[in-house]
């Protein structure tokens, strides 16, 4: 066992925060969770996603493939959306420039500060399931 899978396979639970591409999770995503299927499989997650459109197209395919492996993700997802506010420069948001280089904007990140009380809601979820076991 790697010291990755070893330090990964201590843990009850997940959360895992990811972004969004072309309408799914990033690829190094889907292939760590593939490569510590032994690791994680059947243990609590929650995903929290984010991206033009808060990320959602990536926490659905995510759900489906951790779901396939026995693992239970909690119904709460929050969805972070990087927010379009002016001005427009090349067809995008100063918060989508801000995005596309690595940063996030003003605007983004007062939305999503309104997410709190759905992220911490996730969080009970993942202990009610924690307690279960």
């Amino acid at each position: 066992m790697s010291q990755w899978s070893a330090e990964i396979a201590k843990y009850d639970a997940y959360i895992l925060v990811t972004a969004c591409y072309n309408a799914g999770a990033p690829g190094g995503v889907k292939n760590a969770i593939d490569y510590l299927y032994n690791e994680v499989k059947t243990k609590p997650w929650m995903i929290i996603s984010y991206g033009t459109f808060g990320g959602v197209p990536a926490a659905e395919a995510l759900t489906q493939n951790l779901e396939s492996m026995g693992c239970v993700v909690v119904n709460t997802k929050p969805a972070l959306f990087f927010a379009r506010v002016e001005p427009v420069v090349m067809g995008m948001s100063a918060d989508l420039m801000s995005a596309a280089q690595g940063k996030v904007g003003e605007a983004s990140l007062a939305a999503w500060g309104e997410k709190k009380d759905e992220i911490l809601k996730g969080f009970e979820e993942v202990k009610t399931l924690l307690i279960k076991v």
